[in-house]
């Protein structure tokens, strides 16, 4: 499983993603970090600020 889907199962959408308190596997945390800015980059998820990420979900304000 890719980082970005097990992310998604774990946080789901909407919900903060602190970069300080992903574990991984053996993963290190600048490896972590450089798939999550690419991620960024590509627009697979997005960044509130310095560290802290999220699924932003496709739900507009007031439906469903």
């Amino acid at each position: 499983m890719d980082t970005l889907t097990y992310l998604k199962n774990i946080y789901g959408y909407d919900t903060p993603i602190f970069l300080k308190d992903i574990r991984i596997g053996r993963k290190s945390k600048t490896a972590i970090k450089q798939e999550l800015y690419r991620a960024y980059n590509n627009g697979d998820i997005q960044k509130k600020s310095e560290g802290i990420y999220y699924f932003k979900s496709d739900k507009e304000f007031g439906s469903g």
